[in-house]
């Protein structure tokens, strides 16, 4: 008798309290109320690297626009993708000089990319401004992601985020019309794949 008493206990231990009441919700409760915890922390800390970058951005179009009086690109390269970037736009194909094909672009992809917003009625610079830009903040956001995942420490991962975002050269190269956002988070995303795995 007592041996089916304990039975009968230990199966309804499932489904009811000793006293027959509804099961306790609170292990489940927490462990939902953590993980939300959790996703609300990432958010956070996604919003404080994105307007930490922001400011970053404004005080280098800033100091361009006081030393070059107007907005535009450092480098001879830059200029070189935008302008195969708008003849690919305009369907002129991947040339510099119109319907004349040529490997010119080192950087094939990124001036793909630039082609594809500028296709869309963005003009060639400010697609430049804007791609770079939006680049270069996933790359921030996925060293956050990376320093997180394998340090389980919140901290490394802003540490890690702000560290890639507010580097001088990485926020100068976003606003640079080069394709270093994209080189960048195409290096991250390879060194992410063995810690999906």
């Amino acid at each position: 008798a007592g041996l089916r008493r304990w039975s009968s206990r230990t199966a309804a231990g499932f489904t009811s309290s000793p006293s027959g009441a509804a099961p306790s919700t609170t292990r489940g409760t927490f462990l939902s109320e953590n993980r939300q915890g959790r996703a609300a922390a990432r958010s956070s800390d996604n919003w404080l690297l994105g307007a930490l970058f922001l400011a970053a951005l404004g005080l280098f179009l800033w100091a361009e626009a006081r030393l070059a009086g107007a907005p535009g690109l450092p480098l001879d390269d830059s200029w070189i993708h935008l302008h195969f970037a708008r003849n690919v736009a305009e369907g002129a194909g991947f040339a510099y000089n119109p319907g004349r094909p040529v490997a010119g672009s080192t950087a094939p992809l990124w001036t793909l990319l630039l082609a594809a917003v500028v296709a869309v009625g963005v003009p060639p610079l400010w697609a430049a401004k804007l791609l770079g830009p939006l680049l270069t903040l996933a790359t921030g956001l996925v060293a956050r992601r990376l320093a997180l995942d394998l340090t389980g420490e919140r901290i490394a991962g802003l540490l890690a985020g702000a560290g890639t975002l507010l580097l001088g050269r990485i926020t100068w190269g976003a606003l640079s019309g080069m394709e270093v956002g994209l080189a960048a988070l195409t290096l991250e995303s390879r060194w992410m794949q063995p810690l999906a795995v």
